[in-house]
């Protein structure tokens, strides 16, 4: 066990950051998922995992990246723009993990 952290460390290794990118990873998993079950007609198929994957750990990244926005959203003047900055990152992330699950699959040229 480290006994000498730094706030830095205190603050990467902790709970709510794990419970952040928990929920950044089950929101893209749930989104990939509706637009899967929209675009096949609600039958799904094996293939579907391998990008289901993917984007979980995108979605996850996004959840990382929040959190340490997290002290920006309590400022009054910078909220907007950490909150647009999140939203962007999420998506961006999520679009650039799914691209290597759907090669993986054959899905994407």
């Amino acid at each position: 066990m480290i006994t000498n952290q730094t706030p830095f460390l205190r603050k990467i290794i902790s709970r709510p950051l794990v419970l952040r990118a928990l929920q950044g990873a089950v929101l893209a998993a749930f989104l990939l998922f509706m637009l899967v079950l929209v675009a096949t007609g609600g039958e799904l198929e094996s293939w579907v995992f391998a990008p289901l994957a993917s984007v979980m750990i995108g979605g996850a990244v996004g959840g990382i990246v929040f959190f340490l926005v997290d002290p920006w959203q309590y400022q009054g003047s910078k909220r907007l723009v950490a909150t647009i900055f999140c939203i962007l990152f999420f998506l961006a992330s999520g679009y650039f993990s799914l691209i290597p699950g759907l090669s993986y699959v054959g899905l994407w040229d």
